[in-house]
């Protein structure tokens, strides 16, 4: 049986986004395909994560922290296969 593969998710920011996203604080860098934040950002995430233990906390971070949702959580997906070796 041959293998059939997985599915990876790449979300592309356009020029715009990034530059919407560099505005926020919390972000170090934006590329097409990635965010980077603030080692404050993903620090003090972590410890809040843990200390309130509570997984909806994620998306509150998110929020509390200013980042625009509209562009993280519904920026366009590219999908595509990737064969196991």
């Amino acid at each position: 049986m041959e293998s059939v593969g997985y599915v990876r998710m790449v979300v592309i920011f356009s020029a715009e986004e990034q530059k919407k996203l560099l505005e926020n604080e919390s972000v170090l860098r934006a590329a097409g395909t990635r965010i980077t934040c603030t080692p404050e950002f993903k620090c003090g995430s972590v410890r809040r994560y843990i200390e309130e233990d509570k997984t909806p906390l994620c998306m509150c971070l998110f929020l509390e922290a200013a980042f625009d949702l509209d562009i993280i959580c519904h920026a366009p997906y590219f999908f595509y296969l990737m064969a196991h070796s």
